[in-house]
């Protein structure tokens, strides 16, 4: 059954309403000339086939009618839905950009630390390699290298 409103959601709005109104209309025609054939004797006898198929031609048009409007309210979803993708996309790269420039500055603020930390271990070189013991300098320098930059 589904294969039917994927199909007629392919058929152009405009054409699908009129297909619609015209079955709907030419039933209502079929079907009230079905009651009145039975005053010509020539055409008397398809007073019972056009009846039927009044009924069906209105009740297919009715039917199209609701399917037409069920599909027009789920393409007004689907378009609300649509905006709000596109509106979340457009957040999504400013939170992106943020976050890029975020991860940046603490890359840049991690790197200098780093060079600082190394700077100051060649400064207390010689400190560190006088005795073979371990000074509490490169114990310092080692904690704060482990801690990372502070604020």
């Amino acid at each position: 059954m589904w294969q039917i409103h994927w199909l007629l959601s392919l058929i152009p709005d405009s054409f699908f309403i009129w297909v619609t109104y015209i079955l709907f209309f030419a039933g209502l025609g079929l079907y009230i000339v079905s009651k009145l054939i039975k005053w010509f004797p020539i055409i008397n006898r398809y007073k019972l086939l056009s009846e039927i198929v009044g009924v069906l031609l209105i009740a297919v048009g009715s039917y199209l009618y609701g399917v037409y409007g069920t599909e027009m309210v789920w393409r007004d979803k689907v378009k609300e839905l649509e905006e709000k993708v596109a509106a979340s996309e457009i957040k999504s790269k400013e939170a992106n950009s943020v976050i890029q420039t975020k991860i940046v500055t603490r890359v840049k603020e991690i790197k200098v630390f780093q060079d600082r930390i190394k700077e100051i271990i060649v400064e207390k070189e010689k400190i560190i390699d006088a005795q073979c013991k371990v000074p509490v300098e490169a114990l310092e320098i080692l904690n704060r290298a482990a801690q990372g930059p502070q604020k």
